[in-house]
């Protein structure tokens, strides 16, 4: 069996398309087929693949996609593709991994026989926020670096993990969150997190996009929960919504966590759990009478070149 497969899955990005595989190849990492999925985009991303593939024939699998189909679809289809693989990574392509990042995440997993899949620490790109935008992103990786540290809550995040093919099942493609579906049906104890892997990516930073975020969590839980009902109990096992709502993971010792913030940090952390809650809330409320996708947050979209 073949070892790794690291897969892209990438829709108008050829600002940062080229600058991943770059930091991919020059991991150096064990022999791997490199597997890049462009989602019908419509911009030069496959222009931009189709030459490194050119470059890297025997490296690089392009898939493309003629019409864009939604994440679960381009999942489910490199899933076809890398049943020979022993161990899976999965990368968004607007994501900033530092150095050796894919490196350490790889090894954590072959090196754990009791792991089945590992994350990387996620933390927020802030390099062109200013103000209330910076605070809130830098909360969200205070936030993270708290649960990560205690490992109270382990998520794998769709924007980047690894973990044993023998796991990888086909995702709805009714999905609102790729994450959900994935994260619930692998054992818990074997799910862990690398904090030495480091990735850096752009959360919403506008207060709009912030609640457009949170509404698709409140809609994604709400299609498990009527859908998926061995799902819905298993995630009330790990976390339930309102300490994820509330909380935003660090309930667990939420005194030291809390501590280490100054007054406006507490401040605005406390306003935008509020608003969070209220936006996560009215999702999952209103998904029965209302199950339309909403748009998109459009402030996640960074060009990591610059």
């Amino acid at each position: 069996m073949n070892k790794l497969a690291i897969c892209i899955i990438a829709y108008n990005e050829d600002q940062n398309i080229a600058s991943l595989i770059d930091k991919i190849i020059q991991e150096r990492l064990d022999a791997f087929t490199l597997f890049v999925y462009t989602d019908g985009s419509t911009d030069d991303t496959a222009k931009i693949v189709a030459s490194y593939k050119s470059k890297y024939p025997n490296l690089i699998n392009f898939l493309k996609g003629e019409k864009r189909m939604g994440k679960s679809f381009a999942f489910n289809k490199i899933l076809r593709e890398i049943k020979k693989y022993e161990i899976a990574m999965f990368l968004d392509a607007d994501i900033n991994p530092l150095k050796k990042s894919l490196f350490k995440l790889y090894k954590h997993l072959v090196s754990n026989k009791n792991l089945n899949a590992v994350s990387p620490l996620f933390l927020a790109h802030t390099k062109s926020l200013r103000g209330l935008e910076k605070t809130i992103a830098n909360l969200y990786s205070k936030a993270r670096v708290h649960a990560a540290t205690y490992k109270r809550y382990k998520y794998l995040s769709g924007r980047m993990y690894c973990m044993r093919t023998t796991l990888l099942t086909p995702i709805s493609l009714k999905s609102y969150f790729d994450d959900y579906y994935l994260n619930l049906r692998i054992p818990y104890r074997s799910i862990d997190i690398c904090k030495d892997a480091i990735v850096y990516y752009r959360r919403p930073s506008s207060i709009k996009d912030f609640v457009k975020y949170n509404l698709r969590l409140g809609k994604a839980l709400a299609s498990i929960k009527m859908n998926h009902k061995d799902l819905w109990i298993e995630q009330g096992r790990r976390v339930s919504v309102v300490d994820y709502a509330i909380f935003d993971l660090t309930r667990y010792k939420f005194g030291i966590f809390f501590s280490k913030l100054n007054l406006y940090e507490k401040s605005v952390f406390i306003l935008t759990r509020l608003l969070s809650s209220i936006s996560m809330y009215f999702g999952l409320f209103t998904y029965k009478s209302n199950p339309k996708i909403w748009s998109r947050a459009d402030s996640t979209k960074i060009n990591y070149a610059e």
